[in-house]
């Protein structure tokens, strides 16, 4: 297959929760919760507002790295914070919902001969159970949540972990996810990129994450493949 620049793709990977599959995780409480755990320790707010909560993680761990330099206590940190988060993911994960066509769609993407791989913020244990409970856990041949990566999207170290599971290079790949964090290492490594409206619309996708495509149902991803095919 062939991309809009000539390069070969060779595998689709995905965001998972408001790309695949609602779980309905209470982010702002959860965002709010870590904020002022972080807080408590120091934090100056300005680590700490409008972002994903991991990425708070990070910048509270390099505040703490430059001021205090203790490994032990940046540990706990890092324990606490990860509890909170896991503490309203499995209850979300109690009802998680696939998105209209998600399996269809994954399907039909596998008669392409692509190769599927998931990067995801969420917790391993979560993201076993949600994708066993919704039937699509055996479609990937990549799975990388938090917990087995040093580096959460947006780094780099997220994506480039799904990219070398899957033994392909980061410019044969298609990422689909329905924030911009989805898309910045994507982009920055030449893959091309589709942005699932919901969350946000179109008009944002496209200008803050730069996406290629931007769709509002998973089976409009089937037509993209088959232009890029010319079929």
């Amino acid at each position: 297959m062939k991309t809009i620049t000539g390069k070969r793709i060779k595998a689709i990977v995905f965001d998972l929760d408001g790309t695949l599959v609602d779980f309905k995780i209470d982010y702002a409480a959860a965002r709010e919760r870590v904020k002022n755990y972080l807080k408590s320790l120091g934090i100056p707010d300005e680590y700490l507002v409008n972002q994903p909560i991991f990425l708070s993680l990070e910048k509270a761990v390099n505040y703490l790295k430059n001021v205090k330099n203790c490994e032990e206590e940046i540990k706990k940190v890092k324990e606490e914070v990860n509890r909170i988060v896991s503490e309203y993911e499995f209850k979300a994960a109690e009802e998680p919902t696939l998105k209209y066509n998600a399996k269809e769609t994954l399907y039909a993407i596998k008669k392409f001969n692509l190769k599927l791989g998931l990067f995801t913020i969420n917790n391993r244990k979560v993201t076993e159970n949600v994708l066993e409970e919704t039937g699509i856990r055996d479609l990937f041949t990549s799975i990388v949540t938090r917990d087995d990566t040093v580096e959460i999207k947006p780094n780099e170290g997220h994506f480039l972990k799904v990219v070398k599971d899957l033994n392909i290079e980061p410019d044969e790949t298609i990422v689909v996810g329905d924030t911009i964090y989805d898309f910045q290492a994507a982009k920055k490594l030449g893959a091309l990129t589709i942005g699932v409206e919901g969350l946000y619309d179109a008009v944002y996708l496209k200008k803050e994450g730069k996406t290629d495509y931007v769709i509002r149902e998973l089976s409009e991803i089937v037509e993209i493949i088959k232009n890029l095919l010319n079929i």
